[in-house]
């Protein structure tokens, strides 16, 4: 049987584990959506006179199009009641500001690249 401090031991090596999966499966994503753009583009762009793009201008695209594309979530207005309008308000100024400030800085990164 194991002790306490074995079983938490494991759980914390379980719960790292987890973390390093999570992260290499969105590296792994983030490439494979700019390797996607760069194919897109070079099948139906660049036959129209467009130069080709690389991996770093596929980010850059992706960042853009999940900007104008990105819908926020809407406040459930029906159980308005129950949460005191102020924190209705605070918590969608709070996701688009966040969703704003994220993708400017994922923008910000990326451009480093170019």
């Amino acid at each position: 049987m194991q002790s306490e401090r074995e079983m938490t031991q494991e759980i914390a090596i379980s719960g790292a584990m987890k973390f390093l999966l999570t992260i290499l499966l969105l590296a792994l994503g983030v490439l494979l959506r700019g390797w996607c753009t760069i194919c897109l583009w070079k099948w139906f762009i660049v036959p129209f006179g467009a130069a080709p793009i690389h991996l770093v201008h596929a980010l850059g695209l992706g960042v853009i199009l999940t900007y104008t594309t990105t819908k926020l979530p809407v406040p459930d207005i029906m159980n308005a009641k129950k949460n005191a309008p102020f924190a209705i308000i605070v918590g969608v100024m709070g996701n688009f500001i966040g969703s704003i400030l994220a993708i400017i800085g994922f923008g910000w990164i990326i451009s480093w690249f170019m």
